[in-house]
């Protein structure tokens, strides 16, 4: 059963005083960055598009070096060496090989079968 549910208020905008007395309320770190909003563009015929016709190159330029970050720890099982899926693929060619081509794999067909007619050909001289 446990406790019942808080009631929740459906506003859009909280004042101070509300978002400071919230018990569920934790400040945010003080690295996140701000949001970059952007203006829209006005056209010629009065209404606003937020994307023009040329490709603008964004960047931020941070002046302060920061903390270094550190390794994360790999995850338990991944990059495995190997193949990572237990189900084979279907006509797939192993990686470390290149995939042959027509002419060389003709070549290779002709000569197992020349290797299974002399099998053939020994085993019936055997029995």
């Amino acid at each position: 059963m446990g406790l019942p549910k808080a009631i929740r208020l459906k506003k859009k905008e909280f004042s101070l005083e509300e978002i400071y007395t919230n018990k569920n309320f934790s400040k945010p770190p003080d690295g996140r960055l701000e949001t970059i909003l952007e203006v829209p563009l006005n056209r010629k015929n009065g209404s606003e598009s937020w994307f023009g016709q040329r490709r603008v190159k964004r960047f931020m330029e941070f002046l302060d070096a920061g903390e270094v970050r550190r390794p994360k720890k790999p995850l338990v099982g991944v990059g495995k060496s190997g193949n990572s899926s237990s189900r084979k693929r279907r006509g797939a060619f192993a990686r470390d090989e290149p995939p042959l081509s027509v002419q060389d794999s003709d070549s290779l067909l002709c000569a197992k079968l020349h290797q299974l007619n002399l099998w053939l050909i020994h085993d019936q001289n055997d029995s």
